[in-house]
């Protein structure tokens, strides 16, 4: 049977982010987070949204 597969709207994940969705739209832009569009609109699918999570983090280090 076949995983399901969450797909989020740059709303959406800015809020998740807690950035403006235009910081968003511009990280799509650049490729800074993976996404697709859907005709002219930008998705971003939860794996993606996962591994750049977790790649911020890791950039993050500990801080002084």
């Amino acid at each position: 049977m076949p995983k399901e597969v969450n797909i989020y709207t740059p709303e959406e994940v800015a809020e998740i982010l807690s950035v403006s969705e235009v910081t968003v739209l511009r990280w799509l832009r650049e490729g800074t987070i993976p996404g697709f569009k859907a005709g002219r609109l930008w998705r971003i699918s939860e794996q993606n949204l996962n591994d750049f999570i977790k790649r911020r983090n890791e950039n993050e280090g500990p801080q002084p």
